[in-house]
């Protein structure tokens, strides 16, 4: 501050004004646009991605077989209630009422009434230099003798060597890989790069083919379009490692020139019947066991590949797009023929299997079958023997063949 000596103040002032000087003021804000979706855990339609409820939850009736029961009689027929669109016991069976003979306990999931037709707009279109990657987390921590069952529909643009997913982290760790070349497709890893291939009968050039592959700690077991295809025993995958999730390639080799679409990971072995089931009808992303599941119908807009089995497995989109070609399903091909007394096994080359629940002499057995409209199995084949000595491992049972005209 200053001293004034004699000086005085004055009204003669220069001209001068603000708005030449600069004179500003700045702020910023943050806008951002949650998902919305179904956000009640209970209902059949739980979105775990959205955090805005948008009143779209939908819920099934709570099934109820009553209390328990005590009888003499020589057995007793449970009901689990009409209305709901599928039924799951626990003896395997899958219609509204079953008879039971033997004492235990018995239980029975439900499924809502998902109609006839499945809704699904997109597949993931590859055009040979793309992918999709998902990181690794604790539940895709597969490898060694983990169980696992991998699912996807696969539409091919050409023969050629083609990686279609796998977890791979680098050229010699594999964790397991898919490819194939023309009509042969396979299963491998680092430890043996083809664990188990086949050779389908049909194209899978140019048409949609579904594709399975299950592990059960021991036997891998190859299904096409729902069809036993082969397995083989006594095998395991290659370590376990954080290597991402890949779709559309492996980071190695060629990559997938074509379609994917409805990939569904496991951390359980699916039963054949598993298998046709989800390929028909594909699953609501609850289930348990399932681990992954990426059927593509968030669409372009969301910006990435969204997990509907409500892990948080999603996935880094590079190169690949969105595309309307898609495979056909309904959920009314899902049901098979029930027969009373039997366990429905599987499909294998267009014949159904079913495997008796009780024990009969051969020639019991035989007339069993010829009177329900078939015949006891006869084996034609390795992988027919493959195939029906999966559904009951270990058991002594009745085929088609007898020495009793020796005996």
């Amino acid at each position: 501050n200053g001293t004034i000596n004699g000086a005085s103040y004055n009204l003669d002032v220069p001209e001068q004004n603000c708005q030449i000087s600069s004179c500003n003021s700045s702020d910023e804000i943050s806008v951002t646009f949650e998902i919305e979706g179904c956000t009640d855990e209970s209902a059949c339609n739980y979105d775990s991605n959205a955090v805005c409820d948008d009143n779209s939850c939908e819920y099934i009736e709570e099934v109820d077989l009553g209390e328990d029961i005590t009888t003499c009689d020589e057995s007793v027929t449970l009901d689990a209630g009409d209305g709901y669109g599928s039924y799951e016991w626990s003896t395997g069976e899958t219609t509204q009422v079953i008879e039971v003979s033997e004492s235990g306990d018995y239980s029975v999931q439900v499924g809502d009434d998902s109609g006839e037709n499945v809704e699904n707009n997109y597949s993931m279109s590859f055009d040979g230099n793309s992918d999709v990657v998902i990181p690794h987390s604790e539940t895709l921590d597969f490898g060694s003798y983990n169980p696992m069952s991998i699912m996807f529909w696969l539409n091919k643009n050409h023969d050629g060597e083609m990686h279609f997913l796998g977890k791979r982290s680098a050229q010699n760790v594999c964790t397991f890989q898919i490819a194939g070349t023309g009509d042969d497709i396979g299963i491998g890893s680092s430890l043996n790069w083809e664990i188990l291939n086949v050779l389908y009968s049909n194209s899978l050039v140019n048409t949609w083919n579904h594709i399975a592959f299950t592990y059960d700690g021991n036997t891998i077991i190859c299904y096409i379009n729902g069809d036993f295809i082969d397995s083989v025993d006594n095998v395991s995958l290659g370590q376990n490692s954080s290597a991402p999730l890949n779709l559309g390639g492996v980071g190695y080799g060629f990559n997938t020139d074509g379609f994917l679409d409805d990939v569904n990971l496991w951390d359980i072995s699916l039963s054949n019947e598993q298998v046709q089931q989800y390929m028909n009808c594909p699953p609501i992303g609850s289930e348990e066991g399932l681990v992954g599941y990426w059927n593509f119908e968030e669409g372009p807009e969301e910006g990435q590949v969204i997990d509907v089995s409500g892990n948080g497995n999603n996935g880094t989109i590079n190169g690949a797009s969105y595309n309307l070609d898609v495979p056909e399903q309904n959920c009314s091909n899902n049901s098979v023929l029930e027969i009373e007394g039997f366990t429905y096994g599987g499909t294998f080359e267009g014949s159904d299997y079913y495997v008796s629940n009780f024990n009969a002499y051969w020639e019991e057995a035989s007339n069993n079958c010829i009177n329900l409209g078939g015949n006891l199995v006869t084996i034609s084949s390795l992988e027919e023997n493959q195939f029906v000595s999966n559904l009951i491992p270990g058991e002594q049972f009745w085929i088609g063949y007898t020495d009793e005209l020796e005996e």
